[in-house]
């Protein structure tokens, strides 16, 4: 896992094995991970600070041609 700051959002990357992807632990802490997002953005908000994403994403779509907007755009849980 790990962060990344933009100019206007911050974002949690999750990566797990493609096999994974779909699994009932993954599948209860992306919940848990969409509703700290969801607060921290509250938080946010209320500093004039900038929302908070949480992606999740298997390890075979990290690959030199994709872009971060690329993958924010087809991972990102909503």
């Amino acid at each position: 896992d790990f962060i990344v700051e933009t100019t206007d959002a911050k974002y949690i990357f999750e990566t797990k094995a493609e096999k994974d992807i779909t699994a009932k632990d993954v599948l209860a802490k992306q919940e848990v991970a969409k509703q700290w997002c969801a607060e921290a953005t509250k938080y946010e908000q209320a500093i004039n600070g900038k929302p908070w994403n949480y992606v999740l994403i298997p390890h075979n779509e990290f690959v030199g041609n994709r872009s971060f907007d690329k993958l924010v755009n087809d991972w990102e849980v909503k």
